[in-house]
């Protein structure tokens, strides 16, 4: 059996916390709504046609300057290191 298809949405509540999700339902761009995640009640502007395409973080490094945009970093280990990320702005 095939998976639904989800589209990727981001909601920005008015505490100003953004939280990102995936969804089978359609919910439109730049609208106040009141959605539920996992048992979870968040109210705020719905954002969608977002990309989620990862960049790993050895490529980006090695590859020419990101396209012009808005980007939202998830940092998360990489597998057991135990190292540190340093994020620079130009």
């Amino acid at each position: 059996q095939e998976e639904p298809t989800t589209e990727a949405y981001a909601i920005l509540t008015g505490e100003g916390d953004m939280i990102f999700f995936r969804s089978t339902e359609a919910y439109e761009n730049n609208t106040s709504q009141t959605i539920m995640i996992n048992d979870t009640e968040y109210t705020g502007t719905i954002y969608s046609g977002l990309r989620t395409t990862p960049y790993k973080p050895y490529t980006i490094g090695m590859s020419p300057k990101l396209k012009k945009g808005t980007y939202y970093l998830k940092i998360e280990s990489y597998k057991k290191g135990t190292g540190y990320y340093t994020i620079k702005w130009k």
